[in-house]
C-alpha cells in the first residue's frame, strides 16, 4: 500500500503492530523514525479530513507530552486522507494493567499505592492539559489513558476526541457505559456536544479505580430488588462507596479498602462527582482540583512496618492493607520486604556478654563550688543602720527587699527542681535500673522474632504441602477475564467481576461469583465449567 504525508513524501510502513475499530497501527518503516501509522479501514470524510488536519496544524510540545496526538495526515496516492502519523509509545501500558492487583503484580511489579495514587494525579493533570484548549476526551475508558513504569501518563485514540476546528465543533461518537455520566447514559453520543464536566466523571472513575484496587464506583451489593448493573446505577447516582450508600440499599463489595482510608478532602471529590449536584451547572470537580488533593494524599503518606509497599495516611491506627490481609483477602501488592542474614543466637550471645554497670556512683557535692551572688546596693541600703532595722522588725519590709528575697527563691526552687531531676536521671540511666529496662526489652522481642520465624516456618510448610494448588492457582492467574471472549459477559460485567476481585481464572470460585447480582447459578457453572478447561 502506497502512504504519502501531505508534502508528497512516501511513508513506508512496516509490520502491523495493531488493530481496532476504526483502523490498523503501522510501524514507520523509517531510520531513526520513532513513530507509527494509524491506517483507517474506511474511507475518510471531509469532516474528519478538516478535524486530522486541523489537529495537526495544533500539535505542540505540551499535547506531544501527553498524548498521541497527530503529527502529520497521511494520504493515499490520490490525495485523500487515509490516516495520520503519531509518536510511537514505547514503554507504556493500558491504566488498567496498573490498577487490576492480578495485572499489576506481574506489569508493575514494584508499584505501591503512593506510585497508584502519583499515576492518578497525572491522569488528573494530562485531563486538565486538554481541557485548557477546549478539547472534550469524551470516549473516557481504561483502554484510551496509558501509562509507563514512571507513573507518566499517554493519551490515545486523540482522533476521536471532541475538537473544535475553524468555528466547527468535531464531536466525538463514542462512549463506554461504565464510563459514561448519568446525564449521557442512554444517549446517543452523535447527537450530544460534550463538556469537560462530562470528562470529569470518567476521570474521577479512573481515580477511583487507581485509589480502590480496580473497583468500580458503581459496582456493589445491592440489597433491594432486581439487578443493579453498573450502568443502571451510575444512572440513579448509586454510589456504593458514599455516605448515602445505605439509604439506597448499596454496599461496597467484600474485601474492599475502607472509603475512610482516603483523606476527607479526596472523599468529598468523589462524593461530588458521583453526586446529582455535580451532574448539574459543571458541578463536578474539575481535573485541576483531583491534581491538588492527590499531590496532597500522596505527602500525607507513611510506610509500613511490616511490608514496605504498604502506604497509608499517617494517622490511622493501623494498616488497612494489613488489615485486609488478615481478614483473609489476597495481599493487592506484591511483598517488598528484603530479606536480610540475621543470626539471632550470635546476636543474643553478644547481648548477653554485655555485663551490668552495677548502681550507679553517688555524686560528690564537696566537688561544687557555689559562689553566692552579692546583694544590690539597694537591698544592703534598705537593711543597713539602726532605724532601718527597727522599722524592717515592726513594719513591713520594704518593696526592694521583698523583690529580692522572692528572686531569690525562685531561683533556689529552680535549682533544687533542676538537682531532683538530675540526681534521678543519673541514678536511672547511669545505673542498672535503666540497664535491666532495656533488656526486658529485648527480651521480648527475642521472644517475638522467635515467634514469627516459627510462624513463617509452618507457612513454609503449608506452601510445600499445597505445592500443586498454588501451581495451579499460579497457572490459571495467567487468564484474565478482561482479554477473554466469554458470552453474555460483556465490558460492564467485567468490570462487575474484578470489583469483587475476581481478575483471572483463578478467581473463578462458586461462592464467589454466585454472591453477585446478576451472575446467576445457569451463568456461574458456566464460568466454572470455562475455568475448568482452561
Amino acid at each position: 500500500m502506497a502512504v504519502f504525508d501531505s508534502k508528497g513524501h512516501s511513508i513506508p510502513l512496516g509490520h502491523r503492530l495493531g488493530s481496532g475499530g476504526e483502523g490498523d497501527v503501522y510501524k514507520v518503516a523509517i531510520d531513526g523514525a520513532d513513530l507509527v501509522a494509524k491506517i483507517y479501514h474506511k474511507p475518510v470524510n471531509p469532516e474528519k479530513q478538516e478535524k486530522l488536519m486541523g489537529m495537526f496544524r495544533t500539535s505542540n510540545d505540551r499535547l506531544d507530552g501527553i498524548s498521541a496526538w497527530p503529527l502529520g495526515t497521511l494520504h493515499n496516492i490520490n490525495g485523500a486522507v487515509i490516516g495520520f502519523l503519531m509518536q510511537k509509545m514505547t514503554g507504556y501500558l493500558p491504566i488498567h494493567e496498573l490498577y487490576g492487583p492480578a495485572h499489576r503484580k506481574q506489569k508493575f511489579p514494584n508499584a505501591d499505592w503512593a506510585f497508584l495514587i502519583q499515576a492518578a494525579r497525572n491522569v488528573a493533570a494530562a485531563f486538565s492539559t486538554m481541557h485548557s484548549y477546549s478539547y472534550v476526551i469524551g470516549d473516557v475508558n481504561q483502554g484510551n489513558i496509558f501509562v509507563a513504569q514512571n507513573a507518566t501518563i499517554k493519551l490515545i485514540d486523540c482522533d476521536s476526541f471532541q475538537i473544535p476546528i475553524n468555528g466547527r465543533c468535531h464531536l466525538c461518537e463514542g462512549g463506554v457505559g461504565h464510563f459514561t455520566p448519568p446525564e449521557l447514559q442512554r444517549v446517543r453520543f452523535r447527537d450530544v456536544t460534550r463538556t469537560a464536566n462530562h470528562d470529569n466523571f470518567g476521570l474521577a472513575v479512573i481515580c477511583f479505580h487507581l485509589l480502590f484496587m480496580g473497583r468500580h464506583p458503581f459496582a456493589g451489593v445491592y440489597q433491594g430488588q432486581g439487578e443493579m448493573p453498573i450502568e443502571r446505577a451510575i444512572s440513579e447516582f448509586q454510589f456504593a462507596f458514599g455516605t448515602h450508600a445505605n439509604h439506597r440499599e448499596m454496599k461496597p463489595p467484600p474485601y474492599s479498602l475502607p472509603f475512610t482510608s482516603i483523606s476527607q478532602h479526596v472523599a468529598l471529590l468523589f462524593e461530588r462527582a458521583f453526586s446529582e449536584e455535580g451532574s448539574r451547572n459543571d458541578g463536578r470537580p474539575r481535573a485541576t482540583d483531583w491534581v491538588y488533593v492527590l499531590d496532597e494524599l500522596r505527602n500525607q503518606l507513611r510506610t509500613c512496618g511490616y511490608n514496605p509497599a504498604h502506604k497509608y495516611i499517617n494517622g490511622l491506627p493501623s494498616c488497612p492493607w494489613c488489615d485486609l490481609e488478615r481478614s483473609g483477602v489476597p495481599p493487592f501488592f506484591n511483598n517488598l520486604r528484603t530479606t536480610s542474614i540475621f543470626d539471632l543466637a550470635e546476636v543474643w550471645k553478644r547481648i548477653l556478654g554485655i555485663s551490668s554497670p552495677g548502681e550507679a556512683l553517688p555524686i560528690n557535692l564537696w566537688s561544687f563550688v557555689v559562689v553566692p551572688k552579692p546583694l544590690p546596693q539597694e537591698v544592703i541600703k534598705a537593711r543597713s543602720g539602726i532605724f532601718n532595722s527597727i522599722k524592717s522588725f515592726f513594719f513591713r519590709e520594704s518593696e526592694v527587699v521583698i523583690r529580692e528575697r522572692k528572686k531569690r527563691q525562685n531561683a533556689f526552687d529552680e535549682a533544687q527542681r533542676i538537682w531532683n531531676n538530675a540526681k534521678w536521671k543519673w541514678e536511672n540511666e547511669a545505673g542498672e535500673i535503666s540497664f535491666k529496662v532495656k533488656m526486658q526489652e529485648l527480651e521480648k522481642l527475642r521472644s517475638e522474632y522467635e515467634r514469627l520465624l516459627s510462624e513463617e516456618e509452618t507457612e513454609k510448610r503449608k506452601l510445600y504441602d499445597n505445592r500443586r494448588e498454588l501451581a495451579l492457582e499460579h497457572f490459571l492467574g495467567n487468564f484474565f477475564i478482561d482479554k477473554a471472549t466469554i458470552p453474555n459477559i460483556g465490558p460492564g460485567r467485567k468490570a462487575m467481576l474484578a470489583s469483587f476481585g475476581i481478575e483471572t481464572a483463578a478467581d473463578i470460585e462458586w461462592n464467589r461469583i454466585i454472591m453477585i447480582r446478576g451472575f446467576g447459578e445457569a451463568l456461574t457453572r458456566r464460568r466454572l465449567k470455562i475455568s475448568e478447561t482452561i
